[in-house]
């Protein structure tokens, strides 16, 4: 399923598989969740590629989606349920790095429009989004967003990193690693990071039951959520559902209706509706 869905397969063979995989995963549980709004999910093994908010029914309109009946969100640990430590909209501090190589002509747009959205935000894009202003100022502010590459290195996942402008006087080459990551003296100060970069919440498989990608990384500093993807995200459509995500929390959604909202946006759009589009995205952590 997680590779026709890369793969943009057809929406006739992407629906049935989806269908299958409901009947499997959702409909055994489906009496636990009535009256239930909100579905959190903690994914094991090869199940942490499913997007589970792509799964769903196909009725007489076509697809109906488990994200039209829950927002979805997914558990590092079971602490993040605590109803503590919500994201105050009015009070957003926001810091956002953006197109670091020059070569993802949308993610400086991306950025661009948070800026006008959050016009107290500080963006840094192409040359300036440097490796060591990122590594030195996030916990300084409520949301962290990068809009650049993410790169896996799949014979060394902790060298897995996310592409960000070098600074050679400072000694910084521009790849800013989970090992560097996790060097940081803490990132309690955020309350989200947001990865609109590819491929920041694969997991590597070598050890079963064992949570290791990038948005782990940043969680395991003391930040409260992730907003990370499962695959190689197109640019436009990023750009369009991060334009939606931070409007909605503008206008005082918490972060996993943000998301969700923004994300079935996209459902609507005819262009963007394949879930290749906007599936990627999940939220991890805390959801308020």
């Amino acid at each position: 399923y997680y590779s026709l869905l890369v793969n943009q397969a057809d929406f006739e063979v992407i629906d049935q598989a989806a269908n299958q995989l409901y009947k499997v995963l959702i409909e055994p549980v489906k009496p636990f969740l009535v009256n239930k709004k909100k579905l959190g999910l903690v994914p094991t093994g090869i199940l942490f590629k499913l997007p589970f908010q792509s799964l769903g029914m196909s009725n007489a309109t076509g697809m109906h989606y488990l994200i039209e009946d829950y927002d979805i969100f997914y558990l590092n640990d079971i602490g993040s349920t605590a109803t503590e430590d919500a994201l105050d909209p009015a009070n957003v501090t926001l810091l956002a790095f953006g197109n670091a190589d020059s070569s993802l002509e949308f993610a400086e747009i991306e950025v661009g429009m948070i800026s006008k959205t959050f016009p107290d935000a500080v963006v840094y894009v192409k040359g300036a989004a440097q490796e060591n202003l990122a590594k030195t100022s996030m916990n300084d502010y409520k949301i962290v967003h990068f809009a650049t590459h993410g790169n896996l290195d799949p014979i060394n996942f902790n060298n897995s990193f996310l592409t960000m402008a070098p600074n050679m006087e400072a000694g910084e080459d521009g790849k800013l690693t989970m090992s560097e990551i996790r060097r940081i003296r803490t990132l309690g100060g955020c309350q989200l990071i947001v990865l609109s970069a590819c491929n920041t919440a694969v997991n590597d498989q070598k050890l079963e039951g064992w949570v290791n990608n990038p948005a782990k990384a940043f969680l395991g500093k003391g930040a409260k959520s992730a907003v990370a993807s499962l695959w190689s995200v197109d640019d436009a459509a990023t750009g369009l559902l991060m334009k939606h995500f931070y409007q909605n929390l503008k206008d005082g959604q918490n972060k996993v209706e943000a998301l969700n909202n923004a994300q079935k946006k996209l459902i609507e759009d005819q262009t963007f509706s394949h879930p290749y589009y906007w599936a990627a995205f999940e939220l991890i952590g805390k959801w308020q």
